[in-house]
């Protein structure tokens, strides 16, 4: 099953999204914050993650984008 991480401050976002992608099947964990993120990224393998890039408190250079 694919697993996906979902990091949002928005409650009510979050937890309807991962709802969401609970009825086509993911495993979704759902997490409030950067810090939590980078806790479940330590624990666990994700295919994909679903961040808010708007997070107060989410450390930029943990973020590997492309260049290009």
């Amino acid at each position: 099953m694919n697993r996906l991480l979902v990091v949002d401050d928005d409650a009510f976002l979050r937890e309807n999204l991962k709802r969401l992608l609970e009825q086509y099947q993911y495993e979704v964990v759902s997490v409030a914050s950067g810090a939590d993120a980078l806790r479940a990224l330590s624990e666990t393998p994700f295919q994909l993650v679903i961040l808010d890039l708007g997070l107060s408190d989410v450390v930029w250079r943990w973020l590997r984008l492309p260049h290009g």
